[in-house]
């Protein structure tokens, strides 16, 4: 049977499909947890959007060689063009759009994926998302897209802070002055000192009761309350429990938590996926803010890193403006997002549309940097 693209819709995936898509997520080129059945699915009912997602798989027999979820209408970042786009998800839960690529079929599987979402009649274009701009799927991607005479537009370029295991644990030397470094553990005494206690940074990925925590505690904090908390809608936080439940029971979840007399700081979520680690979600109490506590709890995250797992690295998936990685962690990871465009008469104007766009929104964000 010759290789196909399909559309699924997610929510009717049976149990073969399902464990299909397990499968090639295990033996992925460049590993991409977003897009594992174990986040996607809890995250696309949390948000209650499984009837505007469907899930295109490159298939071969029994096989699935590549997938990546997708959704189709007008509006990819405002672009008002008919578009077939790799699905954002949502900014706070979905930090990375690399398409889940079978590591031994890369060429084959990529040139399907980006010709099945590419020419379709309905659309003008497709936005691809987050993509790692060094990794080996971004340029399988922007290869396979050259040679079946595609036009690829980067859209938006961003970078985030990423850790990169060292031959020595020195992280925080690397990342600190001397000064920094007395004032936080000057913190961390005062913090034991207030509490009755020294802190200790605990695993608690097999506690149950630990993503509910995470909630509350991110409830507290002053910055989640001007965004969105998990806990300020029933569905986001299902999503977030399901989902640490789900890795969980595979291992792959880490869960840390800052405590000392009887009461927890500070929490980080993270998932190991491949050679790396994915940070998921921080959280802090903010009553204890003048003991520095996220960043207590960040600084120990690094240690645990390089003694506790064999991850060759840890991304961030923080914010690019996030000041406490980018302070502590000096590499960067960057990322990039395209839109491919099927050669033709009627793409000259959608080039033009998509290029005009590009423009408009880098002299916007270059205004509010200024004024910031």
């Amino acid at each position: 049977m010759a290789i196909r693209t399909e559309l699924f819709e997610i929510d009717q995936l049976d149990q073969l499909e399902l464990g299909r898509w397990r499968e090639l997520a295990q033996r992925a080129l460049e590993p991409n947890p977003f897009f594992e059945p174990d986040y996607l699915l809890p995250l696309t009912r949390g948000l209650g959007c499984t009837r505007q997602v469907a899930l295109a798989a490159v298939v071969e027999r029994d096989e699935w060689l590549a997938c990546v979820p997708v959704c189709r209408g007008v509006g990819w970042h405002r672009l008002p063009l008919r578009s077939t786009s790799v699905w954002p998800g949502h900014d706070l839960y979905s930090r990375l759009g690399t398409p889940l690529i079978d590591a031994t079929r890369t060429r084959v599987a990529a040139a399907a994926l980006v010709n099945g979402l590419v020419h379709n009649p309905r659309s003008a274009f497709t936005g691809l998302e987050w993509m790692v701009e060094d990794g080996p799927v971004f340029r399988l991607v922007v290869e396979t897209a050259s040679e079946a005479g595609l036009r690829s537009l980067r859209w938006q370029h961003s970078e985030r802070a990423l850790l990169c295991r060292r031959p020595e644990g020195d992280y925080l030397e690397q990342a600190m002055n001397s000064g920094h470094r007395r004032a936080l553990r000057r913190q961390w005494r005062r913090l034991g000192e207030h509490l009755g206690e020294e802190p200790q940074v605990v695993h608690r990925a097999g506690d149950p009761d630990a993503a509910a925590e995470l909630i509350e505690i991110e409830a507290l904090s002053p910055i989640a309350r001007a965004g969105s908390p998990l806990k300020a809608d029933p569905g986001h936080a299902r999503f977030f429990v399901e989902m640490c439940a789900a890795y969980a029971a595979q291992g792959r979840l880490r869960l840390l938590s800052l405590q000392a007399g009887g009461r927890t700081l500070a929490m980080q979520c993270e998932i190991m996926a491949g050679p790396g680690l994915f940070g998921i979600k921080t959280a802090y109490d903010p009553r204890y803010a003048k003991f520095s506590p996220g960043i207590q709890l960040a600084v120990r995250s690094m240690q645990c890193f390089h003694e506790q797992t064999e991850a060759e690295w840890f991304d961030s998936c923080a914010d690019q403006r996030n000041a406490t990685f980018n302070r502590l962690w000096p590499a960067r990871r960057s990322l990039v997002r395209l839109a491919a465009v099927e050669p033709s008469l009627g793409s000259l104007a959608t080039v033009s549309a998509i290029r005009g766009a590009r423009f408009v929104r880098d002299r916007l964000d270059a205004r509010r940097a200024r004024a910031a």
